[in-house]
């Protein structure tokens, strides 16, 4: 009985997820054409970026202190359900894959249960050789257009020992309180729409 009762709290995790998700692209399909009409003639925006930019989640894990970010509406709103605190959208990219950008990869430490994103190839065959998980899970970043997203590192921490933000008050935070400053990790849009800041 109880493997029934979780197969269908999964299933219907999952048809909420994608019905979720089918109407957050509906009303950003609206948004980006309300947007396009009213910015067209100006020269000021770029329509296809905005009709084709998708939000990046971010959750927070209260018993371990790891942020985790996520394309992913069906698994931001499972995790939200066993625990973890749903922070809002961290910032959009890129819907569509392009050559032309490079490509955040999510890979996961199952000793200690973090993850990490990175852009750079090399850093994910070096975690993995190294018991790294891949999570199979990537999304794009944005073109030159987009805002630096930081990397900082926090040396005292076993789990959640990076941290990637847009907003460079939160950075400048995380500095004063002894974390390390790893630069610019990659670019994203910023309409960042976080609530709870930790």
């Amino acid at each position: 009985m109880k493997k029934q009762f979780g197969f269908m709290l999964l299933f219907f995790n999952l048809f909420v997820g994608i019905i979720s998700f089918g109407g957050v692209l509906q009303a950003q399909a609206a948004a980006t054409s309300a947007n396009s009409e009213i910015n067209q003639g100006e020269g000021k925006l770029k329509a296809d970026h905005l009709i084709q930019d998708a939000p990046i989640y971010r959750l927070y894990n209260p018993n371990s202190g790891e942020h985790l970010f996520t394309p992913s509406l069906p698994e931001s709103i499972t995790l939200s359900e066993i625990g973890w605190k749903a922070e809002g959208v961290a910032f959009h990219v890129a819907a569509n894959r392009s050559d032309a950008l490079a490509t955040v990869k999510r890979v996961y430490n199952p000793v200690a249960g973090d993850h990490h994103y990175t852009v750079d190839d090399n850093e994910v065959s070096y975690l993995v050789q190294h018991g790294w998980l891949s999570d199979d899970l990537a999304f794009n970043t944005a073109g030159e257009d987009g805002q630096a997203v930081y990397r900082l590192y926090n040396p005292n921490a076993v789990t959640g020992t990076h941290h990637f933000t847009l907003a460079m008050s939160e950075r400048d935070q995380l500095l004063k309180l002894g974390w390390k400053d790893e630069g610019v990790a990659f670019n994203a849009y910023g309409r960042q729409t976080l609530i709870g800041i930790r």
